[in-house]
């Protein structure tokens, strides 16, 4: 026999597992785990369309499916190739074809109400660096400059490099070719406010190579402000590293550091060199 659904049973709260038996009737699971001082921490809330899951929990009325899955792991009664990748965590969850992963554990929807957005999980990486240039000579020389200010043990190209440039206005690249001219892109230019801001992506993958699209690149904002009529702060800050995917975080460790760094350092010095000149 078929395993049977009591409607008076159902709760707003439970789904019954959709399998189907001869012998053992369908357990109500509940959706929502008990929070408690042990297992509060953040988790997300995973909505599922039924059509995902057939033979995992599926609700009464037809709607879909949403749970909460925290470090903890998830409920019981999913099949296992379902379930292997919940307990993996949230961001392991989007691997599933129609999953929408928002949220954190202390917030339930009501039926029809709005989900918040994840949050990010590695913070940003902020450094900044005071010299004595107005802001748009330091734009001039970050953007016009590049050789003169870029760490030499950054570099994509296999052979020795023989430049570095940035393409000018939204959408231009910044990139390096060596000395047979094969050109690599670091990224792609989003904003262009001369004497105030530039923000690119950075195509670089988890192994420091390069990537061929900005798929799985992060960003780098670069802010030049005014301190005084002959001082500018520069604020580099690298940013969305949640894009890198697995792997993010040994990015995150390697740039984490103390200002200014060896980029805003070297960039310094091509302030002061210039000025002196």
């Amino acid at each position: 026999m078929a395993a049977t659904f009591s409607a008076s049973r159902a709760t707003p709260n439970t789904a019954t597992p959709c399998r189907a038996s001869s012998s053992v009737t369908a357990r109500p699971i509940p959706l929502v785990a008990p929070v408690t001082k042990a297992t509060r921490r953040p988790a997300s809330v995973i909505v599922l369309s039924p059509s995902l899951v057939p033979s995992g929990p599926c609700r009464l009325d037809g709607e879909p499916v949403a749970l909460r899955v925290s470090r903890t792991g998830v409920e019981p009664g999913w099949r296992p190739g379902v379930r292997a990748v919940l307990d993996r965590g949230p961001s392991a969850a989007r691997q599933l074809g129609g999953i929408r992963c928002r949220g954190r554990a202390d917030t339930w929807p009501e039926r029809g109400g709005p989900v918040p957005e994840q949050t990010q999980t590695l913070p940003d990486v902020r450094k900044s660096v005071t010299v004595a240039a107005t802001p748009g000579e330091c734009f001039k020389v970050f953007t016009e400059r590049p050789a003169d200010w870029w760490p030499p043990s950054h570099i994509l190209v296999r052979k020795e490099r023989a430049g570095l440039a940035f393409e000018g206005g939204v959408g231009g690249r910044y990139y390096e070719w060596d000395v047979e001219g094969t050109e690599i892109a670091w990224g792609q230019v989003l904003e262009w406010e001369p004497g105030r801001r530039v923000v690119m992506t950075w195509r670089i993958d988890p192994n420091w190579q390069s990537l061929p699209t900005d798929d799985g690149a992060s960003q780098i904002e670069v802010d030049f402000e005014a301190v005084d009529a002959e001082h500018t702060l520069v604020t580099l800050a690298h940013v969305k590293l949640d894009r890198h995917g697995p792997g993010a975080e040994r990015i995150f460790k390697a740039l984490d550091g103390p200002s200014p760094g060896e980029t805003l350092e070297r960039f310094a010095r091509a302030i002061a060199k210039g000025s002196a000149s």
